[in-house]
């Protein structure tokens, strides 16, 4: 597999194609385990993956703050899009914490 050889590219690709065609004839979850890994050494594209996972429950529970925690350090290491979905997802857990006041 191109991820044991040290492609990194290659597992965040794979996570991208996934996700966005909802292939079923993959394990999601094998798949964000690997991205995990490359997320906590270091790298900012599987950090960003693992905020998106978390968010939408692709191969892990979903959990807004995990999903925050992950984007954020993504941001913060320098993820271009990362900022757009830290916002977004804020904005999600926001609202989905608003109670409906009648007016």
């Amino acid at each position: 597999m191109a991820v044991n050889r040290n492609v990194r590219w290659a597992a965040n690709e794979l996570f991208d194609v996934v996700v966005a065609n909802d292939l079923q004839g993959y394990d999601i979850g094998k798949i964000v385990n690997i991205i995990c890994i490359l997320a906590k050494s270091g790298d900012i594209n599987a950090m960003g993956h693992m905020g998106r996972a978390y968010r939408d429950g692709n191969g892990v529970e979903k959990d807004l703050d995990k999903a925050e925690e992950w984007m954020e350090k993504a941001m913060n290491n320098g993820l271009l899009w990362a900022k757009k979905e830290l916002l977004g997802i804020i904005e999600k857990r926001n609202c989905g914490n608003l109670t409906s006041t009648g007016n």
